[in-house]
């Protein structure tokens, strides 16, 4: 299907092209949480033709920061979105606004998780019960500043890092 696409395009001219595979060793992931961290990093090292024997921890913690900077700089202000899904709340749509940072969540389970039946302000979104969203760095303070919605951007990022890091 992927050469038959590509075909199609006119990016490749002959049909019974085959592609052959090189394996190159690399290193070995040792956890069950960063197969993601080292596609990238393996992905990155591979067009830079870099070995992809010496990825240790201190590279996949490093990679996981930057990851998760890049992540976090994504300048769409959450103030009109759901955090956990990221779509907007629309008004025929039931929500409900966590009682510490007053961010807006779809009143649905995945949304709120397990506190969806709870009644209104008694919810408390994941990021405050772990403590990783502060007063500063609310919603509604972001709101108050009066800027304009293209130019807020998320600015839980450095303290979200920490978090997402020690996962």
């Amino acid at each position: 299907m992927f050469i038959e696409r590509r075909i199609m395009i006119g990016l490749e001219i002959d049909k019974n092209m085959t592609w052959n595979t090189i394996p190159k060793q690399h290193c070995e992931q040792h956890d069950g949480s960063s197969c993601g961290v080292y596609v990238l990093t393996f992905a990155e090292r591979h067009l830079r033709n870099e070995q992809l024997t010496d990825i240790g921890p201190y590279e996949i913690k490093l990679g996981r920061k930057r990851i998760a900077n890049k992540l976090l700089w994504f300048e769409v202000y959450l103030c009109d979105c759901c955090p956990v899904c990221g779509f907007m709340i629309q008004d025929d749509q039931e929500m409900e606004k966590c009682r510490l940072c007053k961010r807006s969540f779809h009143k649905t389970p995945f949304c709120m998780g397990d506190q969806h039946h709870l009644q209104a302000d008694r919810f408390e979104c994941r990021q405050c019960l772990v403590n990783t969203w502060t007063k500063e760095n609310s919603c509604q303070n972001a709101l108050k500043s009066g800027k304009r919605k293209s130019e807020q951007i998320l600015t839980a990022g450095a303290i979200s890092i920490s978090h997402i890091v020690t996962l």
